[in-house]
């Protein structure tokens, strides 16, 4: 099964890893393990454009020196996001939301 479009379908996932000099990296989330067999990947224009990157880690970090956009996504962020599927069947994130992650004990 193809998804040209966006699914409307929200999943949840963990950054697995984001390499912001390069501009990509992956959300690890078990629904599109299990569905398609792999993380799913974040291309560098769906990393410019994530909703609510004040709720990211990036947001915190220390401005480096000559960066011209800061990165809205790091490692271990909690996110929403939607999936279409690339010309070779993989997962990609589109729609991509930051979750605020919540401390402390219930």
């Amino acid at each position: 099964q193809l998804m040209a479009a966006a699914s409307q379908e929200e999943f949840l996932g963990m950054v697995k890893s984001y390499n912001a000099r390069r501009g990509f990296g992956f959300i690890a989330c078990e629904q599109a393990v299990v569905k398609f067999g792999r993380d799913v990947y974040i291309s560098k224009a769906e990393a410019m454009v994530v909703c609510n990157p004040e709720l990211s880690a990036a947001a915190k970090a220390p401005r480096v020196p000559g960066e011209k956009q800061r990165p809205t996504l790091a490692e271990e962020d909690l996110v929403s996001f939607r999936l279409r599927l690339s010309a070779d069947g993989h997962p990609q994130a589109e729609s991509i939301r930051c979750i605020r992650k919540f401390c402390g004990s219930v």
